[in-house]
């Protein structure tokens, strides 16, 4: 697995947005989340790319080795709640197992 990882400071007029951008990639599959800087514990899985072409997550994308490796990393950096943007769902959903609150 190929990590690259980019700082981004997004400042529109009216909006501040400061975040990690992280992309994970193995034999032309990609999969990209974000990390606000306000929310350091906290990791959002946005899509993936096959081909260079965008598409949506899946539960199957969530079961794939890419997707677990991916995973276990963000958490090796202290993101301890991870979520991904389920195109099933149309929301977020929270990969379990999460630190109890």
């Amino acid at each position: 697995m190929r990590v690259n990882t980019q700082h981004i400071l997004d400042r529109s007029p009216g909006v501040d947005y400061e975040y990690d951008l992280y992309e994970f990639e193995t034999s032309g599959l990609k999969y990209l989340a974000r990390s606000y800087t306000s929310e350091p514990g906290e990791a959002h899985f946005l899509r993936k790319e096959v081909g260079g072409q965008t598409a949506p997550l899946t539960t199957h994308d969530v079961q794939s080795a890419l997707f677990r490796d991916a995973v276990a990393y963000l958490r090796g950096l202290g993101k301890s709640r991870v979520r991904y943007l389920s195109s099933e769902a149309a929301s977020y959903v929270v990969l379990h197992p999460e630190p109890a609150a």
